[in-house]
């Protein structure tokens, strides 16, 4: 062992008394300074530092290089250099004094070699001294080979579990997007038959309207395009207030005065109970006139179903 071995290294360490410190390479300087083996020669010892111990080497001097701290030992007994070599000792701990004096050199992490004769160093009782653990597992050691693998295995799992969320969310947008292309397609088709249904109201209307008497076969289509085209307003101001557009345009249509006059239906209604004055009344009287004359096998018109249904009322 006459080659200069680390003994510590420039870092936030720990010492035995639970207080944290930062250690700069200006502290090493001071304790290799402080160093001197005329007046303290440190004994190199196994097991925990405080303990008494006889003395396996000497330090025979200090040096800093970089961020460590190293020492040279002599009067190295071979048991000790040879369990050293082997691996046996890879933490070490510094003992200081207060004014930063180095007290002794502690190997940890095997039992002492057994060596007949060695007598034990008496340390004075009480004696105050900062000590501070090194591992060599700082330096790449087996500790660190496995926090390395600690974090491989963490980092994989937190890649698997990445990996599951982003599966579940690509599951769920394809979920979502079929689901908002069949609302999509249910709206369209909800839309279709609305205007389907509207559209046949609005020719019902203005049939009703013909078969009053109050538009010409020749206004029906005009009728039904002014008609639509408020549908597609929708709501509108109006002097009163806000109203729907077609509702509008109905009442002044429905309030039209009679300006044809048409001739008798054979075989009026008779008995019918219906309101002249409401077209969409009389629009679904003449729906049921129809179906029924349907089911006999007989066709008429609209113009025809809305007149019977007016002239039964009248009757009635």
């Amino acid at each position: 062992m006459e080659h200069w071995i680390e003994l510590f290294r420039a870092g936030t360490h720990t010492d035995s008394s639970g207080k944290t410190q930062n250690w700069s390479e200006q502290d090493l300087d001071t304790i290799v300074s402080k160093y001197d083996p005329s007046t303290h020669e440190a004994p190199v010892v196994i097991g925990h530092p405080k303990d008494n111990a006889p003395a396996y080497a000497w330090v025979e001097s200090l040096k800093r290089e970089g961020t460590s701290l190293w020492g040279k030992f002599k009067q190295v007994l071979p048991e000790f250099a040879e369990a050293v070599a082997q691996g046996s000792y890879k933490k070490r701990s510094i003992a200081l004094y207060p004014d930063m004096t180095l007290r002794h050199v502690g190997f940890l992490g095997a039992q002492a070699p057994a060596i007949k004769g060695l007598e034990d160093i008496a340390f004075k009782s009480g004696e105050e001294c900062i000590m501070i653990e090194f591992s060599e597992s700082t330096e790449g050691g087996d500790d660190k080979d496995e926090q390395i693998k600690a974090l491989q295995a963490q980092l994989k799992a937190s890649q698997q579990n990445e990996a599951s969320l982003e599966t579940k969310f690509s599951e769920a947008q394809t979920t979502a997007i079929t689901q908002e292309d069949a609302r999509k397609k249910l709206e369209s088709e909800l839309d279709t038959i609305r205007n389907e249904t509207r559209s046949k109201e609005r020719e019902l209307y203005i049939d009703t309207l013909i078969a009053q008497g109050k538009l010409t076969p020749a206004m029906r289509q005009m009728a039904i395009d002014v008609v639509s085209i408020c549908d597609s307003v929708g709501m509108y101001t109006f002097s009163e207030g806000d109203a729907p557009a077609t509702q509008k345009v109905e009442s002044f249509l429905s309030a039209l005065p009679t300006v044809v006059t048409f001739g008798e239906m054979d075989d009026p209604g008779a008995g019918i109970n219906v309101d002249l004055s409401d077209p969409k009344v009389i629009a679904a009287k003449a729906i049921e006139f129809q179906e029924s004359k349907a089911k006999e096998g007989i066709t008429i018109s609209t113009a025809q179903a809305v007149a019977h249904t007016m002239k039964g009322a009248s009757n009635g």
